[in-house]
């Protein structure tokens, strides 16, 4: 039986060869959900980051454009 610490390294490889294999599809898939549950809410809740600004698991970097330049932005994926 494996240790924990293996448990846990068997499921992060797999959890992500699941997203790699999704990625690609990812921008084009949330864009429709988008647009039919919050309409213009990342433009909006990004409109109202002022001064230093950690925006957490970026990802595919969707909400950097709606940053208003002063922002003072660090992003991790």
């Amino acid at each position: 039986m494996p240790t924990t610490r293996q448990a846990i390294e068997q499921e992060t490889k797999r959890v992500r060869a699941v997203q790699d294999k999704q990625a690609a599809k990812y921008d084009r898939q949330i864009s429709f959900f988008e647009r039919i549950l919050f309409g213009d809410g990342r433009p909006w809740v990004c409109s109202q980051a002022r001064g230093r600004v950690l925006e957490l698991a970026a990802g595919t970097a969707r909400n950097l454009p709606f940053y208003a330049s002063d922002v003072d932005l660090t992003a991790l994926s």
